[in-house]
């Protein structure tokens, strides 16, 4: 959106920066000529958004109608650039997890695998202004049955690369924690990010500050059954806006559920 991005990039690139990673929507990418401007000038990853293999779902979540069709034409023309080794570092999906998209998993996984994608990055949904409500917000125990089939078919069938962000790790299948190849490959890691918002109601017009902190201390927190749990200084916790819609019984057995598991290792 901003007019000088390009410039932006291109910047980076004649400072020396050899991975510059683009999180977007896709929409710069829909349009072949704009895609191979933005490419040329130095990007070399990028990660899409899309939250369903469904136009309707997708543009219920995004409230943008023809955002989908831009998605699916953006991710054509990445693939492709990928193929011509233009993406160097890689190209993925990151895809919000919500209600409607649980009994959909396999269909969504299996739609943009086809599409040529072998990566996914799934955050759980962060209840906030429109999506705090049981309707978006999915309850963990609700998820982590599909979290189960979703492991297993990609384990014996997909083979693709998943992560999953944002989820409590007890919330986890039994059989991902117990395991530590499966964790490794399956529980995603959220990469300390000092972060710049550029802001007119900001001082100098600008706020930095540590994502990971700004998770941690506004964001997240932890249920009073999570104090006995040796996972307490690792684990982020679960969004406050979960709790307010769920509370915090299903974390009872949380400390007892990871003592089970990883004494399993």
């Amino acid at each position: 959106m901003h007019p000088e991005f390009i410039q932006m990039v291109e910047y980076a690139k004649n400072k020396g920066f050899k991975q510059i990673c683009v999180c977007t929507n896709g929409f710069g990418f829909a349009d072949q000529s704009s895609a191979s401007r933005l490419l040329a000038a130095g990007i070399s990853q990028v990660s899409i958004s899309v939250h369903s293999h469904l136009e309707k779902h997708e543009e219920r979540v995004t409230n943008k109608t023809g955002s989908y069709k831009r998605k699916i034409k953006a991710i054509g023309n990445l693939v492709k650039a990928r193929a011509a080794n233009q993406l160097v570092d890689g190209l993925s999906l990151k895809t919000v997890i919500h209600k409607q998209l649980l009994n959909r998993f396999r269909q969504h996984v299996e739609f943009f695998q086809n599409l040529g994608l072998d990566d996914i990055g799934f955050n759980f949904i962060r209840p906030d202004h429109g999506s705090r409500s049981s309707k978006w917000v999915p309850a963990f125990k609700e998820l982590t049955p599909k979290l189960r089939e979703l492991v297993l078919s990609n384990e014996t069938v997909l083979k693709m690369n998943f992560s999953f962000l944002d989820i409590p790790t007890c919330m986890f299948p039994w059989e991902v924690l117990a395991e530590p190849r499966l964790r490794q490959r399956y529980i995603g890691k959220n990469f300390e990010r000092c972060i710049t918002i550029f802001s007119p109601t900001e001082k100098n017009g600008l706020r930095r500050f540590e994502w990971s902190d700004e998770r941690k201390n506004s964001m997240k927190s932890h249920p009073a059954a999570c104090s006995d749990c040796q996972l307490n200084d690792v684990c982020e916790g679960v969004w406050r806006g979960y709790l307010e819609i769920y509370g915090d019984g299903e974390f009872a057995a949380g400390p007892a559920k990871i003592e089970t598991c990883f004494a399993a290792r």
